[in-house]
């Protein structure tokens, strides 16, 4: 018996947006299924196509073959049709991985149509299951266009189909659906980015693209500094071959630093209109001047009864100024706005700390208090008279100078360097669409509609683009619908420029901005799919009564109906001690409170497997995931994360740029000597020392020089091979050359313990593409893209880095672990389980001094009225010129990154499907905003004060507040951030350990197999093979070693993975023997064959088992002996820690002596390595 599906309460607002005949903007609240929207209303138009013609009016159509789509006589005519009627949609997603969901969802709505033998089947396609009509509004659409068929076929003259029997039209429907699905990979679904290139590769000459331009692409995330490399080309290319602009350039470096000269050269490049703004700054009004100049005076004077020293000693400071003025003095309306800079912090209105100079403001006449309101209202004038008067002949060197790079640099990354950025993409769009109205036209012609999803984080740019292509001709083609899609309570994208108020100021004048006489309509939808109504009735209280972001008609309805647990705000500002914490130890509380919420969680798990994947940790900045990822990952939990700014720190990385950069630059001794260290090579230092001693560090990897003897075999074969790929990089293509350095790398090496994503195999891809496509842009040599990559890994502990590098996110929903990530890279995810970890760097960031920006830069923005304000304030000599604007600028920043403030924390709290848990440690200098001070005061006086904390239920009963004083902050042991690069340090580090070891000699290292009393490396023992038997053994071994390192959970042996071993191996060449022996130890492993002496195969154990690392690296001193080795395999079998050796040989017993030595060498490693936990080790042997 079928169940009729609930009603929602925005039930109307979804059908009539999916349906409706005009331009719309959906307005869709956080989990209310915007995508499911948007893909249907998509849907709507690719079916209905042939029944859409142009509104009254209109003296232009549309292909006229898409009329064909349901008439066709031919698969031919039909697949043309469809091909139109897929031309004349685009849709633009703010991801690739948004278009890709997008691509899939529509393809599997026409697939389920053209498979469906008739309309009963489509409508219940499993008649002996339960499954009936899930998606009543897809059917609804299917329904729309039987009855068009029904009631008259577009294409034909007359209703032909009226009154035909349904299962016909029906079967017409499938026929155009089925063609539809078949062209499904053309539809024009893509990144705004990738849709603006797409118009640029239709007309390059006409948008004046080079053939050889290359386009970025959207996963780059190194542009190799695109905005340094212009400015150089500026120098090098344009001023060196200018006398003018040279003699320029020597006139300003009297005045100005080239410092700052290169700070406004890079800020104009993206700023251009900063050229006619610095034209337009001097002010040459001697009226003007003294009014600035009388009211300093009579501040002077409001100030003559004193007011304390420093008051009284700045007060005879700037009348000795003001007089100096007066008296026509050199420099001394410099003097005075080097006076305002010093006092600007408490000599004006909106700063002043003491009550005198408050009521000496005040009691100002009003035309002399008005420059005392903040130290812009008496700076700005002050400075722009100084320019006039004291710089006046320079100045206009200047604006001409920064004139003429402005008009140099339009487009020069493009033809200078060959480089089409994404901010290049957009407005060359926006130009070619503007300046062309044949090809606007000829764009038009195509389309029936443009979709946008994530509408709220569009930039001004973008709008742009969209307001071209949707400008109605006049007396011209039909309209192209807008349809946009978004939710300006989650617009949390500033930093990429998405503006808000521009976007609702487009909104607001959509008719103006595009001509159009269709109306544009408003819906919103509210039922939220995503969480319980627990979650939905506090973020609901809490953003509308608490914090003003929503408004009763935005309010969320949970259309679920589960078990709920209300969200809990977990606050302290207490430690064991009773006293403050600062910044550190609140990031350190708050790690140690998520790991233990989370092992609560997992305890009442009724789960057979813990619920890792449905934990959702979110921080606020890449510094709070540094901080979180070392506790979980010690607690054993498997985790997975995005947004640290980790990745120039990842050894695998920085071992990559130093193999490169000795590669290409025999005299970096730091990088050969890293190389060496490495896991690449894996040189103790004594070795490492002894071997820099005989050969020189630049003729190592760089000259057939003998190696020495006391080297270990496999080191000796690999410095021969890295000989190889340095003679080699000259003479083959550099994806060959690269395929080679990455086939060096011994990846397995890198594994992080836990890691289920394969990082460090990402990681290392991403070099070497990055690498890649900076060689083939040919604008910057080798050596100094690998210099400027390494130094960004000195630069990325610290704070002030522009680019300290993301790192990689492989997987975020299909891996069974905890997800650790910013709130910017979990928009659009959810967590039934949501813990906010950066809840109180959230509500500081709505404080009072948030986005108050530093002085020397640059600000564009849209005023509520959508104007736009562009000002900046930089360092130019001894002034720091500061526009106009910049004043009401400022306070637009301030009012705007406070808003977003407000959205990232709606964002966060609206990510959680079943529980929410914020986490909320607030340190001493952390600053709230007084709302939320009353907020939590208000909730502590509800907790009795004579106990030690408590807990108690707030905002009309949809938050638990738990107050937790007294606590125990434990410092944690994290890797630091920081990365020492220096030579000389680093020389010097293990220089000491070089005299260290000279002085007292230290064992020399061996590895566990090794006999007691011989020297020399022998990894498996084959001594009851003759030489060449034990010689295939061995080879056999390192394969069988080889492949198990890097595909030991693959499902099935995958011969053509062995060939993938079995070249990164040289000394192997094209034996046969080996690869067949090896060959056929794998394929009995993976069939689970081999196994242990209970019986039970090795492969099972390994799925049951959890993994700890492979290849894991020991060094060991022990009983007056060095040792050093590799343990195949760690895993932990029932809580006992086991390391596995391999052995290509058939089982000993007794175990030869140096088995029964290296037994004993890694039981001893494991003890150290796990002291608390029982272990063992024991030998696999797979033959």
């Amino acid at each position: 018996m079928s169940t009729k599906p609930p009603v929602l309460p925005d039930a109307d607002d979804r059908r009539q947006a999916i349906a409706t005949p005009d331009h719309a903007f959906v307005w869709a609240s956080a989990g209310t299924g915007k995508t499911h929207t948007l893909a249907l209303r998509a849907l709507y138009l690719l079916l209905n196509a042939p029944f859409l013609s142009p509104s009254e009016g209109e003296a232009g159509s549309l292909p006229p073959e898409i009329g064909a789509l349901y008439h066709a006589s031919s698969r031919q005519e039909r697949l043309k049709a469809a091909r139109a009627v897929i031309g004349s949609l685009i849709l633009t997603t703010f991801t690739r991985k948004a278009a890709a969901e997008m691509q899939t969802r529509l393809y599997r709505y026409l697939e389920s149509v053209s498979a469906a033998e008739s309309l009963s089947h489509l409508e219940a396609p499993n008649a002996g299951s339960q499954a009936k009509l899930k998606d009543p509004l897809f059917y609804e659409i299917v329904q729309t266009v039987l009855k068009n068929l029904e009631s008259g076929s577009a294409g034909q003259d007359g209703p032909v189909l009226a009154g035909q029997d349904g299962e016909e039209s029906f079967q017409r429907l499938r026929g155009g659906a089925q063609a539809l699905s078949e062209q499904a990979a053309q539809l024009q679904i893509s990144t705004i980015h990738s849709f603006a290139a797409s118009i640029l590769r239709r007309y390059p000459l006409q948008a004046g693209i080079p053939p050889t331009a290359r386009f970025a692409r959207e996963d780059e995330d190194d542009l190799v500094g695109v905005k340094d490399q212009v400015l150089e080309r500026w120098w090098q290319q344009k001023v060196l071959a200018d006398p003018q602009l040279q003699n320029e350039l020597a006139q300003l470096l009297q005045v100005v630093p080239i410092k700052h000269i290169c700070e406004w050269l890079k800020h104009s490049y993206q700023f251009r209109w900063m050229s006619q703004a610095a034209e337009a700054l001097p002010l040459k009004n001697e009226k003007k001047m003294q009014e600035l100049v009388d009211a300093g005076y009579a501040l002077v004077q409001a100030l003559a009864e004193g007011g304390g020293s420093t008051i009284e000693s700045r007060r005879d400071q700037l009348d000795q100024i003001l007089q100096g003025i007066t008296s026509g003095k050199q420099e001394a309306f410099r003097e005075l706005c080097g006076f305002i800079q010093q006092v600007k912090g408490y000599f004006f209105l909106d700063r002043a700390k003491t009550k005198t100079l408050q009521v000496a403001i005040r009691a100002l006449p009003p035309e002399h208090s008005r420059y005392f309101q903040s130290w812009t209202d008496f700076y700005v004038p002050a400075v722009r008279h100084c320019v006039a008067k004291e710089f006046g002949e320079i100045w206009t060197v200047w604006t001409g100078f920064l004139g003429r790079f402005i008009d140099w640099s339009e487009e020069a990354a493009m033809r200078e360097l060959g480089l089409i950025t994404f901010d290049e993409m957009i407005r060359l769009a926006v130009k070619l669409l503007e300046e062309h109205p044949s090809i606007r036209q000829a764009e038009q012609a195509k389309l029936r509609a443009l979709l946008v999803d994530e509408f709220q984080d569009t930039d001004p740019d973008q709008l742009r683009l969209f307001k071209a292509l949707l400008k109605r001709t006049p007396r011209g083609q039909h309209e192209v619908l807008g349809f946009f899609v978004g939710d300006t309570k989650q617009s949390i994208y500033r930093f990429r420029n998405a503006d808000v108020l521009s976007i609702l100021d487009f909104h607001r004048h959509y008719e103006r901005y595009t001509g159009c006489q269709l109306k544009h309509t408003e819906f919103h939808l509210t039922t939220s799919f995503r969480s319980v109504k627990a979650v939905t009735q506090f973020v609901n209280h809490f953003f509308e009564k608490e914090l003003a972001l929503t408004n009763e008609d935005e309010a969320l309805v949970p259309f679920r109906s589960d078990e709920e647990v209300l969200p809990e705000w977990i606050f302290t500002d207490k430690d064991g001690e009773g006293r403050g914490f600062n910044a550190d130890q609140g990031r350190i509380y708050a790690a140690a409170q998520t790991l233990k919420t989370i092992q609560e969680y997992l305890k009442r798990s009724s789960s057979e497997k813990p619920p890792y994947k449905d934990i959702l940790v979110l921080v606020r900045d890449g510094k709070e995931v540094d901080a979180l990822l070392p506790v979980l990952q010690n607690a054993g939990l498997p985790v997975i994360s995005s947004g640290a700014k980790t990745f120039y720190r990842q050894p695998e990385v920085l071992d990559l740029l130093n193999l490169l950069i000795a590669l290409f630059h025999p005299q970096d001794k730091l990088a050969v000597a890293a190389v060496l260290r490495a896991p690449l090579l894996y040189l103790p230092d004594p070795q490492l020392h002894d071997l820099l001693e005989e050969i020189p560090p630049e003729q190592l990897f760089h000259s057939q020089e003998t190696l020495p003897e006391f080297l270990p075999q496999e080191v000796r074969t690999r410095i021969k091979h890295l000989r190889r790929l340095a003679a080699e990089r000259l003479k083959k293509t550099l994806s060959e050359w690269l395929a080679d350095v990455r086939a060096f790398i011994p990846t397995a090496l890198y594994s992080e313990p836990g890691d289920r994503e394969g990082r460090p195999l990402v990681r290392i891809g991403r070099v070497l593409e990055n690498f890649k496509e900076a060689m083939e842009m040919t604008v910057i040599p080798p050596l100094v893209w690998l210099l400027k990559q390494r130094a960004r890994a000195a630069e990325s502990g610290r704070r002030d880095s522009d680019n300290p590098g993301e790192d990689i996110t492989v997987a975020t929903e299909n891996v069974d672990a905890i997800r650790v990530m910013t709130i910017h890279k979990a928009k659009g995810l959810e967590g039934r389980f949501t813990i906010v970890y950066g809840w109180s760097a959230i509500l500081s960031d709505l404080g009072e001094s948030t986005g108050k920006r530093s002085s020397a830069e640059v600000i564009s923005l849209t005023t509520q009225e959508g104007e736009r304000v562009q000002a900046f304030s930089l360092q130019w000599g001894p002034l720091k010129i500061v526009t106009s604007s910049y004043p009401e600028a400022l306070e637009l920043e301030r009012q705007g990154a406070q808003s977003e403030a407000q959205r990232l924390a709606y964002v966060a709290t609206t990510r959680a499907r079943d529980r929410l848990v914020l986490l909320c440690p607030r340190s001493k200098g952390r600053s709230f905003p007084e709302e939320i001070k009353d907020f939590i005061s208000s909730a502590q006086s509800k907790i009795p004060a004579d106990s030690q904390g408590g807990q108690v239920e707030i905002c009309n009963g949809t938050l638990r507040f738990i107050y937790q004083p007294g606590v125990e902050i434990t410092p944690q042991k994290v890797p630091s951030p920081s990365v020492n690069l220096q030579e000389d340090d680093y020389q010097s580090l293990w220089g000491k350990r070089y005299s260290d070891y000279r002085a007292a000699r230290p064992p020399l290292l061996r590895h566990p197999s090794d006999p007691e009393h011989q020297e020399g490396e022998i990894r498996e023992d084959h001594h009851y093979l003759g030489k060449a038997d034990r010689e295939t053994g061995l080879l056999v071994g390192r394969l069988v070693h080889t492949y198990l390192e890097r595909y030991l959970l693959d499902d099935a042996f995958e011969p053509e993975k062995l060939s993938v071993s079995f070249s990164g191996i040289p000394e192997l060449h094209s034996d046969s023997n080996v690869s067949e022996a090896a060959e056929k130890v794998l394929k009995q492993f993976y069939a689970g064959d081999l196994g242990d002496p209970s019986g039970q195969p090795y492969r099972e154990r390994v799925r049951a088992a959890r993994i700890l690392g492979r290849e894991v690296p020991v060094y060991l001193q022990d009983e007056g002996q060095a040792w050093h080795g590799i343990i195949d395999l760690i895993l932990e079998e029932e809580g006992v820690i086991r390391a596995i050796d391999y052995k290509t040989t058939p089982e000993q017993d007794p175990l030869p002596e140096t088995y029964a030595q290296q037994k004993r060498i890694y039981n001893e490693a494991l003890r150290r390595l796990f002291p608390d936990q029982d272990v063992a080790f024991e030998f696999w042997w797979l033959k």
